[in-house]
């Protein structure tokens, strides 16, 4: 069961990865059109300086405003595993019929699902603590 749990989540997980990574590339394969490739040089041997910028997806300036961002990202997406860690620990007690090694593996699930998801709320009001105090 576990295989099949975790099989499903690295589909879950590169899946979209592996179906984004193909837009943009044209049947034939190369770079797409307008993309990556070398300009030709323009009339009269000059140069023109090319300018790129990249926008900044997270709208953040200091190191505490990218650990806000990513510990409430990690925040958002800990209380669904919790959940789901909660149920599948419901459903290994549930199913012990009677075994007690197998009750004490689903309060283990629990009490570990509890625990970690204690350190994630922990670690996000730390950083709002020491936010607070740094200024």
């Amino acid at each position: 069961m576990r295989i099949g749990v975790i099989l499903t989540i690295l589909a879950l997980i590169f899946t979209p990865a592996y179906s984004f990574g193909q837009i943009g590339t044209p049947p034939g394969g190369g770079p797409p059109p307008g993309g990556v490739g070398t300009p030709p040089p323009p009339a009269g041997g000059q140069t023109q300086a090319i300018t790129i910028t990249i926008p900044n997806p997270l709208s953040c300036t200091d190191i505490t405003c990218v650990l806000g961002q990513v510990l409430n990202s990690l925040l958002i997406l800990a209380v669904p595993i919790v959940t789901i860690m909660a149920l599948i620990a419901g459903y290994q007690i549930l199913f012990a019929a009677g075994d007690p090694e197998k009750a004490s593996r689903g309060r283990r699930t629990l009490l570990y699902a509890a625990i970690g998801f204690a350190v994630i709320l922990l670690a996000t009001s730390l950083s709002v603590i020491i936010t607070l105090i740094i200024g």
